[in-house]
């Protein structure tokens, strides 16, 4: 009786479903109607839980649903209010946060001074942002809308409010208690957000019905689909049979063809999302050798690959991981120059006069063009004697193994941290979670910019870490690329943020 029970259940579940989604099309994806969205984007979240990990594309599933205290400004150079309405830094270890008040969880649970401090403490716990917030200590209640923030002592308030935007997910604390923070939170979201979970179809689809009782306001739209398509090419064939509405990382092949699409329109963004080389170099071997990774730094083409694989669209990074809206960014440091025959050179001295062989390690599918990219630095160090075995992994294995400092030898990998270096620079400490380099000067440098309150001073001590990094290679800075976008004509309400984030409550489908 009770398999039956269950059985009949599913089915109830399924048939639900199919009203919902509608007809199927070719494949079995679900046909779009005016008050329904369908976002594509290359994979499958692995939790929805926003705490589990920092990938933008699982964020942009759960950010429907559960919502930050602060959010970037749509330049990334500033800040803006969500659940927090304003914010001052009352002390030099301070910040405190004004409420939203009259928000409730969807679950009826009150938003309050108690549960951002609850929140704010599993922020400062997550080990996915233990280098991200490492300058916080806790959060204390004020009043009943009102929290204050401590960090550990006197501390940048940019500091402090890049956290917030990072990783102040709002979270019901009873629920989450009950259900678990990284386990029944990952398969079923509650939140304050515009849209409320409804289902998760592993590598089919997340599916989530609006918010009628938001605090913004109702979405226009009543249902909101994520797809994952791996294949950048799927994903547009998609958005033009009308399978999907929005499209992120669109592939460049294809960039031209669509934008004279007249049943679609193209969105694109001066990204700041940093793509590299990564030289493992913590580990015996070739690329131990400081001088090898300095000789590298000649061997790789990048305007080649920005001119060719990247079809214009990207620019190079100067001398350093940043980009030049990144605090810490220094104006006056260079790339190093395309010279082969210097490459060759170096590595003789280094020891290496036939080259060397290693494993090169990057992912499909979970950046635009990341295979072909990653082919053409390959090509481009054969021509140094650089010999690569190459090894292609689905988006979920390359986050493993990342995480497991299993990306040996070398690998390519974009990273999107907030626009300040402390972000950036914390990914190349000894003792963060995936570091493949260590140098404790550096670590040192760091750390006494997280201590350093005023933005000029911190900015002195980002400099000497730029210029060592410049001489003591982590890997090879290679670009940032724009972000393409495409929709159908008729979504409106709906811009690109340069952090990435998908903001969708507002989004509407012209008649």
């Amino acid at each position: 009786m009770g398999n039956a029970s269950h059985a009949l259940g599913r089915l109830a579940v399924v048939l639900a479903a199919a009203l919902v989604l509608g007809p199927a099309t070719v494949g079995g994806a679900p046909r779009i109607d005016k008050d329904t969205l369908v976002v594509a984007q290359g994979f499958d979240p692995r939790c929805l839980s926003p705490l589990f990990g920092t990938a933008q594309q699982d964020k942009n599933v759960s950010g429907q649903v559960v919502e930050r205290l602060v959010q970037f400004s749509p330049d990334s150079l500033g800040y803006l209010p969500e659940l927090a309405i304003r914010w001052q830094k009352v002390s030099p270890d301070t910040l405190r946060l004004t409420l939203r008040q009259g928000v409730r969880f969807t679950n009826g649970e009150p938003f309050n001074a108690l549960s951002a401090k609850y929140s704010l403490d599993q922020m400062i716990a997550a080990r996915s942002l233990a280098f991200f917030v490492e300058m916080l200590r806790g959060a204390e209640v004020a009043d009943l809308y009102t929290v204050d923030l401590k960090a550990k002592g006197p501390t940048s308030e940019r500091l402090m409010l890049s956290a917030l935007a990072m990783g102040s997910f709002q979270y019901p604390p009873a629920y989450t208690e009950q259900a678990g923070l990284l386990r029944g939170f990952c398969n079923r979201p509650i939140g304050t957000g515009p849209y409320k979970f409804v289902e998760w179809i592993k590598d089919d689809r997340v599916l989530f019905e609006a918010n009628g009782d938001y605090w913004g306001g109702a979405p226009r739209f009543k249902r909101l689909i994520f797809r994952p398509i791996p294949e950048g090419a799927a994903r547009v064939a998609a958005l033009q049979a009308g399978d999907v509405d929005l499209a992120i990382e669109i592939p460049l092949d294809a960039w031209d063809r669509i934008t004279k699409d007249p049943n679609l329109a193209t969105h694109w963004i001066r990204g700041m999302r940093i793509f590299r080389l990564t030289l493992a170099a913590k580990w015996e071997g070739p690329l131990q050798n400081k001088k090898v990774r300095q000789a590298l730094q000649y061997g790789i083409d990048v305007d080649a690959i920005i001119r060719t694989v990247l079809k214009g669209r990207a620019r190079r990074l100067e001398g350093q991981p940043l980009t030049n809206e990144y605090f810490g960014y220094q104006q006056d440091l260079k790339a190093y120059p395309y010279d082969p025959e210097r490459t060759k050179r170096m590595l003789a001295e280094a020891g290496f006069p036939n080259g060397f062989e290693v494993t090169f390690k990057y992912p499909h599918g979970r950046y635009a063009q990341d295979k072909e990219v990653s082919e053409a630095i390959a090509a481009q160090l054969l021509k140094v004697g650089v010999r690569t075995k190459q090894v292609v992994l689905e988006p979920g294995e390359f986050l493993t193994q990342l995480s497991a400092l299993g990306l040996r030898d070398m690998f390519f990998s974009g990273s999107l941290p907030p626009p300040d270096a402390h972000y950036f620079y914390t990914q190349f400490m000894c003792d963060f979670r995936y570091a493949y380099w260590c140098r404790s000067e550096f670590d040192g440098l760091v750390r006494r910019a997280v201590t350093t309150p005023d933005d000029r001073d911190r900015n002195k001590l980002y400099r000497e870490a730029a210029v060592l990094l410049q001489d003591d290679p982590t890997g090879i800075s290679l670009y940032a690329p724009h972000d393409l976008y495409a929709t159908a004509k008729t979504v409106a309400g709906w811009r690109p943020y340069k952090d990435q984030f998908l903001y969708l409550g507002k989004a509407y489908k012209r008649d």
